[in-house]
């Protein structure tokens, strides 16, 4: 039996077909009639990447819409699917990023647009897999067709895909190879990949959903900062996955008191905005302890350390722990591999390949160090003020690097896709 592949911003069919005859279409039509074309665009895109789970989304954005129109109970729909797709492990990848804007428009009510421009902030492809998550007062769509942010989208879109298929891929595949039988530092290796590849998997995407948007004529907010130059774990997750981090604020933080009504409402309040977190990321042991490690970190901050900075290399350590949740699919796993980390239950100190892969590695990793870092950022500065001919050349160059390790094969699925 065929199994079906799904298409993302990566595949070959959506860059070399469905990108340009859906960019062709948009812009073929009036501006007054963009909106519903570019709805049409974003249903064909959620069916051809997810599938028959697709009616799902459509479903939760259609009761979404209506309850909202009758001012009743909207986010409802969305909870209520997230909830039971993750009771029963059914994956319908998306869904927990649609959760997150079917609450920012439930809960926005000092805005109301025509209903085909909500369904287009509800569902609009390039943040339907993995955000980022623009909240709903801040979304605007005009369709337009100014063609410097059109080539702005490009440069972002390319390099994103860069990031994807040069780093992303390459990290992953690395932290896999050595996870299995890697003495501790192999481990040490093997984790310094993931959250590096997690970075570039993530921030990659966000690139290229935020370059799509510019594209089709609306934005989507920044959402990584460089965060692997954090002196703190609370300066990290403003800079790591700020959108998400700007809901939790808004939606959970916020309203249970945040720090403004002493250290009880404090505490109760990262507690939550870290079990929300937890579960929206998945309903598993591992996810659990992901959220329970941060909440620590950060009430420890706050109420030992006043907020004050830790340095980028206990920043860095705190992170790199807790990411090692997700980079395990079990507790046993998760506890084993903490064994062979910190040289307990016999791990070898460094088994006999983990200098080999070491040395292997070591550019690659460095590279990815210092771009997470900001080591670059004066050059893509330049790059974004260079005239268009410039930028335009700047980004076919890295869109055919990024082909090149496409078509080498080894391509990893997004990890946030899946939720």
């Amino acid at each position: 039996m065929k199994v079906r592949t799904p298409v993302t911003l990566v595949s070959p069919s959506f860059f070399l077909l469905f990108l340009p005859l859906s960019a062709a279409l948009c812009f073929a039509v009036r501006a007054k009639y963009r909106a519903p074309v570019f709805l049409c665009v974003c249903v064909c895109f959620a069916f051809l990447a997810f599938g028959a789970a697709a009616w799902i989304l459509l479903a939760v954005c259609a009761l979404t819409l209506a309850l909202r129109r009758a001012g009743r109970f909207a986010a409802l729909p969305a909870l209520c699917a997230l909830v039971l797709c993750r009771l029963f492990s059914f994956s319908c990848g998306g869904l927990a990023f649609l959760f997150l804007r079917t609450t920012s428009y439930a809960f926005s009510g000092e805005k109301r647009n025509p209903p085909l421009r909500d369904a287009v902030y509800l569902f609009a492809f390039p943040a339907l897999s993995m955000g980022p998550t623009a909240l709903y007062p801040a979304f605007s769509f005009d369709g337009g067709c100014d063609s410097a942010a059109q080539l702005d989208g490009l440069v972002l879109y390319a390099l994103g895909f860069f990031k994807k298929c040069a780093f992303a891929d390459l990290l992953y595949a690395a932290a896999g190879q050595l996870k299995p039988s890697a003495g501790t530092l192999g481990a040490w290796i093997a984790l310094t990949a993931f959250c590096l590849g997690l970075y570039f998997d993530f921030s990659g995407y966000t690139d290229m959903a935020r370059g799509l948007a510019r594209l089709f004529g609306f934005s989507l907010p920044q959402n990584f900062d460089h965060p692997y130059a954090a002196r703190s774990v609370g300066d990290f997750f403003r800079r790591w996955h700020a959108s998400f981090g700007s809901w939790l604020f808004t939606y959970i933080y916020l309203p249970l008191g945040g720090s403004r009504h002493g250290k009880a409402r404090l505490v109760l309040s990262l507690f939550a905005v870290w079990c929300v977190s937890a579960l929206w990321h998945g309903a598993t042991v591992c996810y659990l302890l992901f959220g329970l490690w941060f909440f620590a970190i950060s009430l420890l901050e706050k109420l030992c350390l006043g907020g004050k900075e830790i340095g980028n290399f206990c920043t860095l350590f705190c992170v790199w722990i807790g990411f090692a949740f997700f980079f395990c699919q079990t507790p046993s796993d998760a506890a084993a591999f903490f064994a062979r980390l910190f040289w307990l239950g016999g791990a070898p100190l460094c088994a006999p390949n983990d200098l080999y892969h070491l040395f292997r590695l070591a550019p690659l990793m460095l590279l990815a160090f210092l771009i997470s870092r900001g080591g670059f950022a004066p050059l893509v500065s330049r790059l974004w003020r260079a005239p268009a001919l410039l930028r335009f050349s700047a980004a076919a160059i890295l869109f055919f690097a990024g082909l090149c390790e496409l078509s080498a094969g080894g391509h990893q699925p997004f990890l946030y896709a899946g939720f």
